[in-house]
């Protein structure tokens, strides 16, 4: 049988974050005794809790006294671990060294629970020793494997009234009244839909270097187009030069040099933004590419090129259950991460459109109107739908054949703010959204 992991050098490092402000706070939301296999540390952890709850300033002073009254654990013993915690550096991210220590107690844990189960007092023993091993081994991974603690409503008004500085969040980059209007937080799960055609992936990349422009590092899962498609739109929108012909590689030397100076001045914001763009994606792999982007390139914000793209395991799922699995998937990553998920959405109808500004005509668009699965509509904190204004009667629309049309940007659910519809101009050769300035309020 192998042998188990050696869990205390992890528990020594985690005890390190105590004594910092900050990697305290994050050591309080994720963590908890059963963490500990060391007897030290594990009452110098509990020390510690019963300090900060208690709102007692954490030093090593506090704990000596705290564990003098509150434990069995010699003086001698506990100046010998200080010591040994002191001499580490502090932990950058806590709360991912306490998941990777809750796996590798876990492992420990299942290694001993092998080894009493193989013992000859279990195996002449009763039934009922071995499944209350079992059910002990059960709970404690259990504990070990939940993403927090229970909190009273007291703890957790107390836990957010000691935050520091305003909360993380991010402006989309469409103008000033969508930008007021329409905010992309921390966790969060946002839908922009639209149909094909309608310019979902084009305003995705334009928010995805806005959010990169605010010292954020995005991700981008890309099942729709690859990493050159997607490249040739950004340096069509920054450049101001036609996306198709940036393709073809049909531009002159001055456009060239154009696009070269914009890739030069926009460095620090491509240096940002990160793209997988498999061909295809199943919903049991999204769990990996979120811990790459997360682990590897430190991204807060995860976009998804698009929701019906994701494919699942086997042969006999239905479009509707792989839609609902996959939001359901990105609804937990997003939670469980602290990411914001910023995903695209096909509609049902193949034609766009809606209520007011000038038509008189059909219906605004839904929740129901997201393909294959209301999933999505119930997940989401936010749902945005795009629609082509067309239809002659409307002053704001262009021909169809136009390369300039406007864009109808129209919140049917904010979980987190007000409604909002606001037009706005998108040019297609340089696939680039801007405000003109024109506001509708449409209800």
């Amino acid at each position: 049988m192998t042998k188990p992991p050696d869990t205390r050098p992890y528990e020594l490092a985690l005890l390190r974050g105590i004594f910092d402000p900050q990697a305290a706070r994050d050591t309080v939301q994720a963590g908890n005794t059963k963490l500990f296999s060391d007897e030290v540390a594990r009452s110098m952890y509990s020390a510690f809790l019963k300090l900060h709850f208690d709102r007692v300033p954490v030093t090593e002073d506090a704990i000596r006294l705290e564990m003098a009254t509150s434990s069995d654990v010699p003086d001698e013993a506990v100046s010998a671990t200080l010591l040994e915690v002191m001499d580490l550096p502090v932990p950058s991210h806590p709360k991912r060294l306490i998941d990777g220590l809750a796996s590798l107690r876990k492992r420990a844990l299942l290694h001993e629970l092998r080894e009493y189960l193989d013992t000859p007092e279990a195996i002449k023993g009763s039934m009922a020793g071995a499944i209350a091993k079992i059910n002990e081994f059960t709970h404690t991974a259990h504990t070990l494997s939940s993403a927090g603690k229970v909190e009273t409503l007291w703890d957790t008004m107390q836990r957010i009234m000691e935050r520091e500085g305003p909360s993380r969040v991010w402006e989309v980059g469409l103008g000033d009244y969508l930008n007021r209007h329409w905010v992309i937080r921390k966790p969060s799960y946002t839908v922009i839909a639209a149909d094909s055609g309608s310019g979902k992936t084009a305003m995705l990349i334009q928010i995805a270097k806005h959010i990169a422009s605010q010292g954020t590092n995005v991700g981008i899962i890309s099942l729709e187009m690859t990493k050159e498609e997607l490249t040739f739109r950004a340096a069509a929108q920054d450049a101001g030069i036609d996306s198709s012909r940036i393709e073809d590689n049909l531009i002159t030397d001055e456009e060239r040099a154009v696009i070269f100076s914009v890739m030069h001045q926009r460095r620090a914001i491509y240096e940002r933004f990160f793209i997988m763009d498999d061909s295809t994606m199943t919903v049991e792999q999204l769990p990996a590419k979120y811990n790459e982007f997360v682990a590897k390139h430190q991204c807060e914000v995860i976009l998804l090129d698009y929701l019906q793209r994701v494919q699942m395991s086997g042969k006999n799922n239905g479009k509707v259950d792989v839609v609902t699995a996959t939001s359901e998937t990105v609804t937990a990553l997003t939670k469980s991460l602290g990411v914001a998920t910023i995903a695209l959405s096909t509609l049902n109808e193949a034609t766009s459109s809606f209520d007011g500004a000038g038509s008189g005509k059909g219906r605004r668009k839904g929740l129901s109107n997201l393909k294959n699965a209301r999933q999505i509509g119930h997940d989401a904190s936010t749902v945005v739908i795009l629609t082509m204004l067309t239809d002659k009667d409307d002053p704001l629309a262009r021909g169809i054949d136009s390369p300039e049309k406007y864009i109808m940007v129209d919140s049917v659910k904010n979980r987190k703010g007000g409604w909002f519809c606001k037009p706005l101009h998108f040019h297609g050769p340089t696939q680039r959204y801007s405000d003109d300035g024109m506001m509708v309020e449409l209800r």
